[in-house]
């Protein structure tokens, strides 16, 4: 048995704002360096990644990705540095509370308590 947990930014609205999705399309349009790459590794279409990313950054206030000069095979999308510190902060985040879920789980179902772990 184990635990599972998920985080997400959510606005005041309950509105997802950045979760492990989003740090995925973010993760993607930096290493392919286009916006249109990331979304087909992911499956989805350019629009559905654009429009998911952009209601993040309407949200946040801030920019996430700005196109890359040069047209053609030059061109393509990169990541703003803000876009790099939300990345790393969710991280963190996520790190710490998938970190505390663990522990928790393991002080209420660990072979103490008779729940055990059998592979």
């Amino acid at each position: 048995m184990k635990v599972l947990s998920k985080v997400w930014i959510v606005s005041d609205g309950g509105k997802i704002l950045f979760g492990e999705g989003r740090l995925r399309m973010l993760e993607l349009v930096q290493q392919c360096g286009s916006m249109n790459k990331a979304a087909a590794e992911m499956g989805m279409s350019f629009r559905t990644l654009w429009g998911k990313l952009r209601a993040t950054e309407k949200e946040m206030g801030t920019a996430l990705v700005e196109p890359r000069a040069g047209g053609g095979r030059r061109g393509g999308s990169a990541l703003t540095a803000d876009a790099t510190r939300l990345m790393g902060r969710f991280r963190s985040v996520n790190a710490k509370v998938t970190a505390e879920a663990d522990a928790a789980f393991s002080k209420a179902f660990g072979e103490k308590s008779g729940a055990g772990r059998r592979g």
